[in-house]
């Protein structure tokens, strides 16, 4: 890979290691790895925001007092070449050629790389992308090969040869049109995700349906069954009303009060048909739930409870 690239963004820094002219750019970095030396950049503006290549050779670089021009604004990383790992705010992602991530300028943040790389660096005011989840998508990779995600990557790839022939009020409108992208790819990624956990939800509940009448059925099965820990799961289900263990529970107990009423079945039989261990527990359960014991329930006119 080559290294020097072709800019007249910063020739004061021309005859400085490169990792020194990013520092008077970017405050705050630190190198941990590597000699600062064997690299080269270029900066270009368009309007209030900016893009910068970046290319060196295997290195680590920690980012503990954040630069007020990043707190300011919305970073974006393109890997081009090589490939390197980003961790911020409690994530971390490996980032292959073609991947994005997003940086939150007001947190610290850990870059490494083991061989050499270039990156594009796309910094986008603030205050145009508020609505952002920014923290949340801090430290996670946006895979190039997603279709949503790969737009935003070819289209910042293609920005240094943009520039080169654009002016300043077109540079400006790039910019703007940049930042619409990124909301759209950060709402279509939000609405597929909701779509998931929905599909991950009506999986698990299927599940639920299928072997509720054996009581070895835990949340931590029907969790993984959704190839998911208990605790992510639960999340999905408390926005239905509560835990998977409440669902289950609650299914038992609704299956169980029908098959009362049409069923000659003994209450003990009802309940082992129905996933409980003992008619004592039953009996508990079913009074909490309807407030009647189960024997009681059977004399009810049909209606009562739910």
């Amino acid at each position: 890979m080559t290294l020097a690239l072709d800019s007249q963004q910063v020739p004061s820094d021309a005859s400085r290691p490169w990792f020194d002219g990013l520092t008077r750019h970017f405050p705050g970095l630190e190198l941990v790895r590597g000699d600062g030396r064997d690299g080269a950049f270029e900066r270009h503006e368009l309007g209030p925001a900016e893009l910068w290549v970046i290319a060196a050779h295997n290195h680590a670089i920690r980012h503990r007092l954040p630069a007020t021009c990043l707190r300011e604004r919305v970073s974006v990383v393109l890997q081009v070449e090589g490939e390197g790992r980003v961790a911020q705010a409690g994530h971390a992602c490996e980032l292959r050629p073609g991947d994005l991530t997003l940086i939150e300028g007001s947190a610290p943040m850990n870059v490494e790389f083991d061989g050499p790389y270039r990156q594009c660096l796309l910094l986008l005011p603030r205050r145009g992308v508020t609505d952002l989840p920014i923290a949340e998508a801090a430290g996670r990779a946006m895979r190039g090969e997603d279709p949503v995600d790969g737009l935003l990557g070819r289209a910042i790839a293609g920005l240094p040869d943009a520039v080169a022939r654009l002016g300043p009020v077109g540079r400006g409108e790039l910019a703007a049109s940049l930042g619409l992208m990124l909301r759209t790819t950060s709402a279509l990624q939000r609405g597929r995700e909701a779509v998931r956990r929905h599909v991950r939800v009506e999986r698990a509940i299927a599940l639920i349906e299928r072997e509720l009448a054996d009581p070895e059925l835990s949340p931590a099965r029907v969790a993984a069954g959704q190839g998911v820990g208990r605790r992510h799961l639960d999340a999905l289900f408390a926005a239905h009303g509560g835990s998977i263990e409440r669902w289950i529970q609650e299914r038992r107990l609704q299956r169980a009060a029908q098959a009362l009423r049409v069923s000659r079945e003994s209450v003990l039989e009802v309940a082992v048909a129905h996933g409980f261990r003992s008619a004592s527990h039953f009996a508990r359960a079913f009074r909490r739930r309807f407030g009647a014991v189960p024997s009681a329930w059977r004399g009810e006119p049909t209606g009562g409870g739910s």
